[in-house]
């Protein structure tokens, strides 16, 4: 399995942060390397490159189109009743305690 994450980062303390900052940003963005932040020898962060930031949540949007459309065509070959995007996008909302969008009002 190909993973996004290296295996080992370079780990510093939040004091290290603190005191040399300059230099744990050149690790993250000029050698492109992963720092585990610690207090009291327990992990409390992780900095990584903008570039593997984006490729994790472009990877976690793909797994959950993918998830969506097993969803929908298992709704399919059951042949049960489907519903329009916007009463689904209001369920869905009402499920996860999401705020409706702002609507915006039509152009004239």
């Amino acid at each position: 399995m190909n993973t996004l994450l290296p295996h080992i980062p370079i780990i510093k303390s939040v004091t290290d942060l603190r005191y040399k900052a300059r230099e744990i940003m050149e690790y993250v963005q000029g050698e492109g390397k992963t720092v585990l932040l610690t207090r009291d020898s327990d992990p409390v962060a992780v900095l990584f490159p903008i570039g593997l930031y984006e490729a994790i949540r472009g990877y976690i949007e793909h797994l959950e189109d993918a998830r969506d459309i097993r969803s929908m065509k298992t709704v399919l070959a059951r042949k049960e009743k489907t519903s329009d995007f916007i009463a689904f996008d209001k369920t869905m909302r009402l499920k996860h305690n999401l705020p409706d969008y702002v609507r915006h009002r039509p152009s004239k």
